[in-house]
């Protein structure tokens, strides 16, 4: 063998060893920069977040599921709905293992309800059932629920209940974990469209909490307990801040449920909740007869 053809396999084999090193180099490079944009976006830098996800992106060549899933965060923190859709099919397009492809999955059957519209829903239900189907959890149930309501696929979302009530999931249970986050439509843009599907929730199961608005009265306050303020914040004199909780009120009045929507530091918000859950109320009403309901309550904090 000439000079010349040995020469020309060890460029050959230098090229391929140094292109290896430098893909190696890159994977690296992508891993740290995903890192350090989760760090960012934990912290609230939004920008800061997205400008590295986008940087990410580029050093892995598009080819990352979780760089992916940060971009459609990003995305729809800009209210860019379309390419938070876009994102969340490409993390589902690229996932290189059955824990990514479930993310990417869930991510894109959560943002995909946001473009509205029959097509989306469908797509979302199927994702949703697939969730389901692979791993359970109340997330997709929730998700399922909620997009049978949105289609008008009633007597689903009923058999999907009472399949719940079937396994042994107490109403605690059932509206804590699932009816929690179920999509209403809001007040302020259609009232007749809130109180035509506050209806349907009646008709479709009594126990389901409504939302207030419409025809859905407003409960009144009726006995209110101050929340303790705790050691830790005393020492911070000055400070003020504001929890906000989603609760739901039975239909005696009493606040059966509570979320944390905003919460504030130096257990302020477990203080808070604790408070509320003494709180009694005027039931609110729908044609007059009293009924359980969603609630947003706040809680302000001045110490000192």
């Amino acid at each position: 063998m000439t000079k010349s053809i040995w020469f020309g396999l060890f460029s050959m084999l230098v090229l391929a060893l140094a292109s290896g090193q430098v893909h190696a180099d890159s994977k690296a490079d992508a891993e740290a920069e995903l890192k350090q944009a989760r760090d960012l976006a934990s912290r609230g830098d939004h920008k800061k977040a997205c400008k590295a996800f986008q940087h990410a992106g580029e050093l892995a060549q598009g080819k990352s599921a979780p760089i992916w899933i940060g971009l459609s965060d990003c995305y729809l923190q800009d209210k860019n709905v379309d390419k938070a859709v876009a994102a969340a099919r490409q993390a589902v397009a690229v996932a290189a293992t059955p824990e990514e492809r479930t993310e990417a999955t869930s991510k894109l059957a959560d943002n995909l309800p946001r473009q509205h519209g029959e097509p989306a829903w469908t797509e979302a239900l199927a994702l949703f059932k697939e969730q389901v189907a692979n791993s359970g959890g109340t997330q997709g149930q929730r998700g399922v629920l909620n997009a049978l309501l949105m289609l008008h696929r009633d007597q689903e979302a009923a058999e999907i209940l009472a399949a719940l009530r079937k396994q042994g999931k107490n109403e605690d249970d059932i509206q804590q974990q699932v009816l929690f986050g179920v999509s209403y439509p809001s007040p302020g843009d259609d009232t007749k469209q809130l109180d035509d599907f506050n209806e349907r929730l009646y008709r479709l199961d009594p126990e389901t909490p409504l939302r207030v608005g419409g025809k859905v009265g407003r409960p009144e306050l009726r006995h209110q307990v101050k929340p303790d303020t705790t050691e830790e914040a005393l020492r911070h004199r000055g400070f003020s801040g504001t929890v906000i909780l989603e609760t739901i009120i039975d239909r005696n009045g009493n606040v059966t449920n509570v979320r944390v929507l905003k919460g504030q530091p130096m257990g302020l918000s477990e203080s808070a909740v604790d408070a509320v859950k003494q709180w009694t109320f005027k039931p609110a009403t729908l044609d007059g007869n009293p009924v359980k309901v969603f609630y947003i309550l706040t809680v302000n904090y001045q110490i000192g």
